[in-house]
């Protein structure tokens, strides 16, 4: 019977093994744990990171929409302007026969003409298709105007009326 006892050793062993089947047991469901963890890390980082790129996307989005409607309001502007500035040289290509006589008259028209000319390049205006003609058929003008012999009134209202159809002419965009 005393065989049958295990002995001191023996209990011993059996004590270690267990104990090592515990630890290996508990290893291998924390690594099962941590290996679910990692998962479900490595899937939501993903999902943040797709997530914050959509908001980057629709940001950008809504910015380019804003600044798309900016730069239309701000060409529907200048449109206006340059069309409120050139109706005004037209005004006074008309006035100028009723306001000045004979060569005043002509010289008037020559500043006019200048003034109009460095509108169109301050405006950056000079090389639409359009101006880029007029300025080609007619860039000589105030020199013709100015050179010109004493005119009659239906002389200088004829010039004054070609001045205000050339302006009239101008592309503004």
């Amino acid at each position: 019977m005393l065989a049958d006892v295990p002995t001191f050793f023996h209990q011993l062993w059996n004590k270690g093994i267990d104990i090592w089947a515990a630890i290996i047991a508990s290893t291998i469901s924390a690594g099962i744990v941590a290996g679910i963890a990692t998962a479900a890390w490595r899937w939501n980082k993903r999902r943040d990171l797709r997530h914050e790129e959509q908001k980057q996307h629709q940001q950008n989005r809504i910015a380019a929409e804003f600044a798309e409607q900016r730069r239309v309001l701000d060409e529907q502007a200048r449109q206006r302007r340059l069309a409120e500035e050139l109706s005004i040289f037209i005004t006074q290509g008309k006035e100028i026969p009723s306001k000045h006589a004979g060569m005043q008259g002509l010289i008037c028209l020559a500043d006019l003409w200048d003034t109009y000319l460095a509108w169109l390049k301050e405006n950056k205006l000079e090389h639409l298709p359009s101006n880029l003609a007029i300025l080609n058929e007619y860039r000589e003008w105030s020199r013709g105007l100015r050179g010109g012999s004493v005119p009659t009134l239906p002389g200088l209202t004829q010039r004054s009326g070609d001045v205000v159809s050339v302006l009239r002419r101008t592309q503004l965009s």
